[in-house]
């Protein structure tokens, strides 16, 4: 299969739903670290408490923390044109600005005007566009990818995989991921751990298909491990073992293949998210009836089981800490995670230093604070219902809809 790139493309606009996504009045908030600008306020500091993300003119359709800066995929409120905007840290271009300056406010990227999904890793985004694929940041492992580009790539580029197109892309810390409309996976990047599940521990640097596994639903890649979700509900991860984040028991090796998961206690699973840290690694899944499960390292309570214990196979979190509502979106950052419900509250919990909980208890806490099980984020305004959360290591954000 040939890669080429072009960085300037023409392609007929498309009006484009995102389901679940697209409503009337939606807004967002962020909260936790704010040095470089990720929180989206103006301003380069921390926020314990949300913050409402200010950008004019638009309705917001999704939202994504990377590291150190913050991803918006908008729609017009005149135009109807999907665009991506972006704010942060901007070192190694990871913002797509077209330069490594940071960024306090969300500024529009040079991208097509009908991007239907985007995914931030630790130093680079991706994103979908007509069934293509499009990539801009840090690239020295090739997780932008393809041979020839800078270690740098500033705006974003457009990957070809004719004929193939695509529906979904995930950026893991210096690899990807993207799942083709038939269900193929596709990896590219670094490969320390197996996390390109090609049965080895070599870079690509280009997009390769991963064997043993298809009709895929859903993907996370993590700082070194992989998750993904089959649409029959089935759950599959590899990378990095030692954690136990996995969820393989007493099986703690590395795995180079996706290695179906046995024990998700008979659950049908419909979402997962892996954390973002190198060390700690922890993992969790939302099951078809809001059950959240979770396994791995249990460093600063992280796994919501009200300790600190490691986990090595999946457990399910007491549904009273939801308030007794299903659950049904999950995301987990580096040392914290988070959940929403049904109802449209977000849950956090975990290591609570620089604000990343969004809990007034870490103030002046800096270092100490923590929540061993899930804990309502209440700085929302009652009105707003959240409908999807996004947790780097330093931060966090919500969308929400009235």
């Amino acid at each position: 299969m040939q890669v080429f790139l072009n960085s300037t493309c023409y392609i007929r606009l498309e009006h484009v739903v995102l389901a679940g996504m697209q409503q009337p009045g939606a807004t967002a908030f962020t909260w936790g670290f704010g040095k470089y600008g990720q929180l989206g306020n103006r301003g380069n500091t921390t926020a314990e408490l949300p913050q409402p993300l200010n950008v004019k003119n638009t309705v917001i359709l999704d939202i994504y923390c990377g590291g150190h800066f913050t991803a918006c995929l908008v729609e017009h409120v005149t135009s109807k044109e999907h665009r991506v905007l972006a704010c942060g840290c901007g070192k190694y271009g990871r913002t797509g600005l077209g330069s490594e300056d940071d960024c306090s406010t969300m500024k529009q990227l040079a991208l097509p005007k009908d991007v239907s999904q985007i995914s931030c890793g630790h130093w680079h985004t991706c994103c979908i566009s007509s069934g293509d694929v499009y990539c801009w940041g840090y690239n020295k492992t090739h997780c932008v990818v393809a041979e020839g580009l800078p270690p740098m790539v500033l705006s974003p580029v457009q990957l070809s995989f004719a004929p193939l197109k695509f529906r979904l892309v995930s950026c893991g810390y210096n690899f990807t991921y993207a799942v083709a409309e038939n269900g193929e996976c596709y990896s590219w990047g670094a490969g320390k751990y197996g996390v390109l599940g090609n049965g080895s521990e070599q870079d690509n640097t280009k997009p390769v298909p991963v064997p043993t596994i298809n009709d895929v639903k859903h993907v996370s890649c993590g700082y070194c491990h992989v998750a993904i979700v089959t649409s029959a509900g089935e759950l599959y991860t590899l990378g990095k073992g030692q954690d136990g984040a996995l969820g393989h028991g007493s099986d703690l090796t590395n795995k180079l293949v996706p290695t179906k998961v046995a024990n998700v206690q008979e659950k049908e699973i419909s979402e997962t998210s892996c954390s973002q840290g190198e060390h700690h690694g922890h993992t969790l899944v939302c099951s078809t009836d809001g059950t959240v499960l979770s396994c791995g390292d249990g460093y600063k309570g992280k796994l919501g089981l009200g300790d600190q214990n490691s986990r090595h196979q999946f457990t399910a979190l007491d549904q009273q800490y939801f308030f007794h509502q299903q659950v049904t979106q999950v995301s987990a950052g580096g040392i914290h995670s988070s959940a929403v419900t049904e109802g449209g509250l977000v849950f956090t919990w975990g290591c609570g230093s620089d604000g990343r909980l969004g809990h007034p208890e870490s103030s002046g806490h800096r270092y100490l604070f923590r929540s061993d099980i899930p804990k309502l984020v209440e700085g929302i305004p009652k009105h707003l219902k959240v409908n999807k959360v996004s947790c780097s290591y330093y931060h966090t954000a919500v969308l929400c809809h009235t």
